[in-house]
């Protein structure tokens, strides 16, 4: 019958783009007999016709090897100030602007690879924090160390796709009345003579530190209010659900006690990073785990007590101090303002004291800002997805024409049946 002679041929698959799938379709179509006008394809391109060799080919191999990446993160070896900050130079166009750059990728620090939200590797906010207080130590001097970052804005999040390298500047302005801090990226893997395409992420502040103040509450008064205690089990599980998804290195959150719109946390780094996390002023997934108490203060799978696809997110802080080394063992005291307006705004206004283990205050952040975000806005492009490694708990795509082909008609308007009851009902 003529159905032997049918054969189903794709025109979208997932993991192909739209062009990629019209050519292989067109090239199954002349592989099956089919007459192609090449000549009307071709008149698209530019070019011109050559004639072929008349004699065998020599099979001489011209192509160009691409030059090995280097090894190592930072371009210059020996010359790196800080881990996520790279090296330090000046700009001599702008002798008052001072730069740092280095290379990020997923795995690079190792640590970036566990913070991940919707799947894709983001930088944690946190990180942002500890390259602006560096830049500051860096920039300051011993008699008037900036320890002191103030408004401190995330405008664009900083993602990394599987085996792309990112260059991330830090620029940091000095002027007579305020110290500017900002921070780009560019994509790593740009070809060679072209200019990379930055983006901004961040901007801040850095200003001269003080002596310790007094909290607001001390430690023990703290634990003296929070005294209910928060089971933490499945904890990190729940905020996978909200699309948080956190490594063995950023689930340093060892109990949980909650009192009236504040919350008591203690904080322990896992022991594999006790000799990384000495060259940070606060390593960036202690930070975060200190930020992971105040879920309890936010709820983000509800918004006008409607059930939501969507998270938190830190998009700011106001201030943020640091009085001395936070080690690896914290307390995190987290309030949430009376003022803030988070029915109407879907913004979440939090201050937090970090003690360390004898009730001493190591870092204040007053004013840290939580922004709800529907899920859906922290996906990646549909070009970035198609480099993501595929997850083991998404199954994939089903190739329907390659399953069609050969089957008489009646089996083909069956298969399509279950695939639509499957895949669409």
């Amino acid at each position: 019958s003529s159905t032997e002679h049918t054969c189903w041929i794709n025109s979208l698959h997932p993991e192909q783009t739209n062009w990629q799938t019209m050519l292989h379709a067109l090239a199954e179509l002349y592989a099956g007999g089919q007459v192609v006008d090449w000549k009307q394809f071709g008149r698209a391109f530019a070019g011109q016709k050559v004639p072929t060799p008349t004699y065998p080919f020599q099979r001489h191999r011209y192509w160009i090897d691409p030059p090995a990446r280097p090894a190592a993160p930072i371009p210059i070896a020996g010359n790196q100030v800080h881990p996520l900050l790279g090296r330090r130079f000046h700009a001599a166009a702008e002798p008052d602007l001072l730069l740092f750059e280095g290379w990020l990728s997923n795995d690079h620090p190792d640590y970036l690879s566990e913070h991940r939200i919707v799947g894709t590797a983001v930088l944690p906010a946190t990180a942002y924090v500890e390259m602006a207080l560096a830049a500051g130590r860096e920039v300051g001097s011993i008699e008037k160390p900036l320890t002191v970052l103030e408004n401190l804005t995330i405008k664009q999040p900083m993602q990394f796709l599987s085996g792309v390298t990112r260059i991330v500047q830090l620029a940091v302005k000095s002027s007579e009345s305020v110290v500017q801090v900002e921070l780009h990226s560019a994509d790593g893997d740009a070809q060679n003579g072209v200019s990379p395409l930055w983006t901004l992420h961040a901007t801040a502040e850095l200003s001269p530190g003080s002596p310790a103040g007094p909290a607001s509450t001390t430690l023990d008064e703290a634990q003296l209010r929070c005294t209910e205690s928060v089971t933490l089990d499945g904890f990190y599980d729940q905020l996978k659900r909200f699309g948080l998804e956190y490594g063995p290195q950023f689930r340093g959150l060892r109990q949980l006690r909650r009192g009236d719109r504040e919350v008591l946390g203690q904080v322990t780094l896992p022991e594999e990073s006790g000799e990384e996390q000495k060259s940070y002023l606060v390593f960036p997934p202690l930070l975060d785990a200190v930020l992971h108490t105040t879920i309890e203060l936010v709820d983000p799978a509800t918004k006008n007590g409607q059930t939501t696809q969507g998270t938190f997110v830190p998009v700011g802080v106001d201030r943020i101090e640091l009085f001395g080394p936070a080690g690896s063992d914290v307390w995190s005291h987290a309030r949430l303002r009376k003022t803030s307006q988070q029915e109407e705004t879907d913004q979440y206004v939090i201050d937090i004291d970090v003690f360390d283990p004898s009730g001493k205050l190591v870092v204040r952040l007053e004013g840290l800002r939580a922004q709800r975000i529907e899920l859906g806005m922290l996906m990646p492009s549909e070009s970035d997805a198609a480099q993501r490694p595929p997850r083991d708990d998404v199954p994939p795509p089903r190739n329907v024409a390659d399953q069609l082909n050969g089957l008489s008609l009646a089996e083909q308007r069956q298969q399509i049946a279950e695939f639509l009851e499957e895949e669409v009902v």
